[in-house]
C-alpha cells in the first residue's frame, strides 16, 4: 500500500508541476505581445465614458529644397568679379546701345547693353549664351533679351577651365526704369543651375 501511495503522491506533484509551467509559459507569451498588454491595460484603465489619448503625429515642416547654386544671394556690383562654382563673371560695364533705324525701339524706350565676362573654372561645360540672362526692374517687371542690341555680342558657347566669352548682352526696357538686376543662370551638367547676379547701377 505504501507503494501505490507513492506513485499517487508522484503522480500529483508531476501535474501540479505541468499546470504551472504551462501558466508561466501564458504569461510570458502575454507579455511579449506589445498589442495584448498595450490594448489590455488601455482597456483596464479606461472606463466606461473615457477617452483613450490619440497618437502623437509629426508636424514638423520638412526642409526646404536646396536653391540655385550660387555664393552670394546679393547681386553684384559693375565692375565686379562675381564667383560660381564652375565659372567666373564680370559685369565690365553698362551702354545705351546705338542701333540701325530699323532696330530703333519705341518711344519712351531704350536699348540698354551688359557688356559680360565669362571664364570656366573647372573641367565642367560652362554655356555662355545671351539668352541665359534675365533683366527684372524694381516694380518686378521682367525684359527678354533683344539680340538687336549692342555689339559684339555674347557668342553662344560651351566653356570649360580656362575658357573665355565676352560680348554684350542687351534688353530693351523703359527709359525711366530704376533697380535694374541682371541674372545669368547657366544649368551646369552633374551640378544644376548656377545663378549670378549684377545691379546695372540704373
Amino acid at each position: 500500500m505504501a507503494e501505490n501511495r507513492a506513485r499517487k503522491v508522484a503522480r500529483t506533484l508531476l501535474g501540479a508541476a505541468l499546470v504551472v509551467a504551462c501558466e508561466r509559459t501564458e504569461q510570458s507569451a502575454y507579455s511579449a505581445s506589445p498589442s495584448g498588454s498595450n490594448t489590455a491595460g488601455a482597456a483596464a484603465s479606461a472606463g466606461p465614458g473615457s477617452v483613450l489619448p490619440r497618437p502623437q503625429l509629426d508636424l514638423t515642416p520638412p526642409s526646404p529644397e536646396p536653391r540655385t547654386l550660387g555664393l552670394s544671394v546679393a547681386p553684384h556690383a559693375v565692375g565686379e568679379r562675381a564667383e560660381s562654382r564652375d565659372y567666373v563673371m564680370t559685369l565690365v560695364r553698362v551702354a545705351t546701345c546705338e542701333v540701325e533705324p530699323h532696330f530703333r525701339p519705341a518711344a519712351g524706350r531704350i536699348k540698354l547693353g551688359v557688356d559680360v565676362l565669362i571664364e570656366a573654372r573647372s573641367e565642367r561645360e560652362v554655356p555662355a549664351n545671351p539668352f541665359l540672362a534675365t533683366l527684372r526692374d524694381d516694380q518686378d517687371r521682367d525684359y527678354p533679351v533683344d539680340l538687336a542690341g549692342c555689339t559684339p555680342t555674347l557668342r553662344a558657347d560651351r566653356l570649360t577651365r580656362d575658357g573665355q566669352a565676352r560680348g554684350f548682352i542687351t534688353f530693351e526696357v523703359p527709359a525711366d526704369a530704376t533697380g535694374l538686376v541682371m541674372t545669368y543662370t547657366p544649368f551646369v551638367v552633374g551640378v544644376g543651375p548656377e545663378a549670378l547676379s549684377f545691379a546695372l547701377g540704373r
